[in-house]
């Protein structure tokens, strides 16, 4: 469980078994990945907290539409979820990036 005491590893893998539950062509895949025992571990860990989460901001839980963005020089990483009544993305939570590498700028090569 060494693996979900990263906060943001933890939102990754949520974003990701979100993102998979919430389409059903996928259904195959999430269901073996479930299989995992470090996924089923990590989805039975966290998955009250994203749902508590998605509760608070007055938004369905899993979200059919999910947004990430991400903001190098100042560290930080927001989930943003799209609201089913308004049809406008609300911010879920804002997540502080521990380290990152390279430099600043865009990636030319």
């Amino acid at each position: 469980m060494q693996y979900l005491s990263n906060p943001f590893r933890t939102v990754l893998l949520f974003s990701s078994l979100i993102l998979l539950s919430a389409y059903p062509m996928n259904a195959q895949f999430l269901s073996n990945q479930l299989a995992q025992t470090r996924v089923k571990e990590a989805q039975k860990a966290k998955d009250v907290l994203m749902q508590r989460l998605f509760t608070e901001k007055g938004l369905s839980y899993p979200p059919k539409e999910l947004f990430f963005r991400a903001f190098k020089k100042e560290n930080l990483f927001e989930m943003w979820a799209k609201d089913d009544k308004t049809g406008k993305f609300v911010l879920v939570k804002t997540y502080d990036i521990c380290y990152a590498s390279g430099s600043l700028g865009p990636k030319r090569k």
